[in-house]
């Protein structure tokens, strides 16, 4: 009786002085402040073990998402990947809405204020961008210098200061086992169907990027064939041009004949005894001509060049108001009897002896 009796009495004291059950909305509320605030192990831990059974902290950081604001759901790798998502939320302010239990299970509603990271971030995006292009030669990428100063401007910034956002409303389901109430949710269900949804989204980009090189491949080999096919032009142009110039040349020498070429001194009504030539051309050749310029050479009494003069008795062009034609094959051009080039520059050093040659020609377009 006494052995019962003290039982009794060690199962009362053991009773009388345990911890009351933590509140679901506490566990809850801590729950959600873990997940916003980069504590995921804590997070992962305050499941329950059905919701943990067959789902590995790995699997929960890759796929759990949370919601920061705006229905972006970022998975938690993602957050931890990148401080400064964390540290852009801010501290959250949590708010409970709605409790609800019956026996061992619990639902709570929550909801949370953080800071709006997207209107931070447009406050910013124009300093960001002078800032960086001012130091384009830093080797950092552009997403990186941002992150760089969204964070020192939440560092040096009040936290209160700063643009906030209210998160949708949140429901948490909660059961209670022995150690107390744990976070209930169907892991296993809930992460396959993201990791599904990831996957659907991994081969959808796969498809657009292999789609993209394709476009990329392809715009490749059209500028090659453009710039083969501009240069193979190019080249053909340039053989015209010298088969052209070659042309040009033997009809020069050989199909523009130059005849009652006379250089002579000569009087006008202003001067006496004035350097003057004057010379007759024909085509002889089968092509008509825009163009005949014609060059003479004036020697001194050494026989050596001491100055020289070029002249165009044929000139057809869009700009010539001489309504000049062009000098057909057969024809011939050549100054009214008594007119002459003169040439004032001559002084007495001019022997008198010139010779005169075709310099330049251009045929007619119609040829």
């Amino acid at each position: 009786m006494k052995r019962l009796l003290s039982l009794l009495i060690v199962f009362i004291f053991i009773h009388g002085c345990s911890e009351p059950v933590t509140p679901p909305e506490k566990i809850a509320n801590d729950f959600y402040l873990n997940l916003l605030t980069g504590n995921f192990d804590s997070a992962f831990l305050m499941f329950s073990d059905e919701s943990k059974e067959a789902v590995t902290i790995f699997d929960f950081k890759e796929y759990y998402t949370i919601n920061i604001g705006r229905d972006y759901e970022f998975a938690i790798k993602e957050l931890e990947e990148n401080p400064i998502g964390v540290l852009s939320i801010g501290y959250p302010a949590i708010e409970i809405i709605n409790i609800s239990i019956s026996g061992k299970t619990a639902s709570v509603d929550l909801s949370a204020q953080i800071n709006d990271i997207q209107a931070i971030a447009s406050k910013l995006m124009t300093k960001i961008l002078e800032k960086y292009t001012a130091n384009i030669s830093t080797q950092k990428e552009l997403s990186s210098y941002a992150e760089e100063m969204i964070a020192d401007e939440i560092n040096k910034t009040d936290n209160d200061a700063l643009p906030k956002i209210n998160l949708k409303v949140l429901r948490i389901d909660l059961v209670l086992e022995k150690e107390g109430w744990k976070i209930s949710e169907n892991l296993a269900q809930n992460i396959l169907l993201e990791k599904q949804k990831q996957d659907l989204i991994k081969e959808q980009q796969e498809a657009e990027l292999k789609e993209l090189n394709e476009k990329i491949e392809k715009q490749k080999l059209e500028n090659e064939r453009i710039k083969q096919e501009k240069k193979r032009k190019d080249e053909e142009e340039l053989k015209r041009k010298q088969e052209l110039e070659k042309e040009k040349l033997q009809y020069m020498e050989n199909k523009v004949s130059i005849f009652d070429f006379e250089a002579t001194r000569i009087d006008t009504y202003s001067d006496k005894n004035i350097p003057a030539v004057r010379f007759a051309i024909k085509n002889i050749g089968n092509k008509s001509l825009n163009i005949v310029k014609v060059t003479v050479v004036f020697y001194d009494r050494d026989d050596l060049p001491i100055y020289e003069k070029s002249y165009s008795p044929v000139l057809v062009s869009k700009y010539s108001i001489s309504g000049d034609t062009p000098l057909k094959p057969n024809y011939i051009k050549r100054e009214k009897e008594g007119r002459y080039y003169t040439i004032e520059e001559l002084g007495p050093e001019w022997s008198g002896k010139a010779t005169i040659s075709v310099s330049e020609i251009e045929f007619t377009d119609d040829d």
